[in-house]
């Protein structure tokens, strides 16, 4: 088995995206070392799935999980399921993530990435992971307070899973919560990882029970930043005297270099619309190595 994997929450609806995704890939990258996880909703996404897969690729191994059978025999949470199903307060994608991070870590992936479908490669992929370690390892925290009605909503949300540990680090002098959401491509390594859910499972009683309460702002990675800062000393580093106008996701050229002027931080994707408009960017910052949000044309 490989040690390093991508994990990604799909549908049908979205599937050209991932077809992409995975073609971009392969048509790159001379030695594929990691695996491609996918997270289909339930049987019936499951069987058409795998039907599928066999044709997408002959040089990644692409591994389907069943979400809505992990939920039914592994989490054993009625109430999950049934939130899941129902897709209570829009919980469906959060509660993917979370599972598929979950099985990735219980069958000994040592590095894993969180992706969307709606992501392409754009040079050779064989080192990424090396690469995402490496900023991975600095240690810092890149993002923004920025003030934004729908942020402030999600980063309060998910800094509650944190009540009576030290967060003020995490705020500005405003109180405004830093907002690091796909600045970088959501990287976990294992050892933090399995202390990061036993945390949220002595929090909650059980990661099952966990599950229960996870809604649309719960972004799992922007979680997982908040313990990093919490809990293992992660530094801040908030760009919003750099702009206040974008979000992490979407910054231009510019503001990606005034960053790495800053810190010496720069992240493995861009956002597709500024690569588009500027496609040298990827000769600028060496480290680019995949686009993110290739669904959307728009800045933001």
């Amino acid at each position: 088995m490989k040690r390093d994997c991508f994990v990604i929450p799909c549908n049908l609806p979205k599937m050209n995206w991932l077809i992409s995704f995975i073609n971009s890939i392969e048509s790159r990258t001379r030695n594929c070392s990691f695996d491609i996880i996918l997270g289909a909703s339930n049987e019936e996404e499951y069987r058409r799935f795998a039907r599928m897969v066999p044709s997408l690729s002959k040089e990644i191994n692409i591994v389907i999980i069943n979400i809505d059978s992990y939920l039914h025999r592994v989490a054993k949470s009625e109430e999950a399921v049934s939130r899941y199903i129902h897709n209570k307060d829009r919980c469906i994608v959060n509660i993917k993530k979370f599972v598929l991070l979950k099985w990735a870590y219980e069958q000994g992936y040592e590095r894993i990435s969180s992706v969307d479908g709606d992501t392409a490669a754009v040079k050779d992929m064989s080192d990424i992971f090396d690469v995402m370690q490496k900023n991975y390892q600095k240690k810092i925290l890149v993002g923004s307070c920025m003030r934004h009605h729908e942020i402030s909503a999600i980063t309060a949300d998910c800094l509650r899973h944190f009540d009576g540990e030290e967060t003020d680090g995490l705020k500005n002098s405003e109180g405004d919560i830093l907002y690091t959401w796909f600045f970088d491509a959501p990287y976990y390594e294992s050892t933090d990882l399995g202390e990061f859910f036993d945390y949220l499972s002595g929090r909650y009683g059980s990661f099952a029970k966990f599950l229960e309460i996870v809604r649309y702002e719960d972004f799992e990675h922007q979680i997982f930043h908040y313990w990093l800062y919490i809990k293992k000393g992660y530094e801040v580093f908030d760009f919003k005297f750099i702009t206040d106008n974008f979000k992490p996701e979407s910054l231009l050229y510019t503001h990606l270099l005034s960053i790495r002027d800053y810190r010496n931080y720069s992240p493995v994707w861009v956002y597709t619309w500024e690569y588009l408009h500027q496609p040298d960017i990827v000769d600028g910052i060496p480290t680019i190595y995949m686009l993110n949000h290739f669904d959307r044309m728009g800045l933001f």
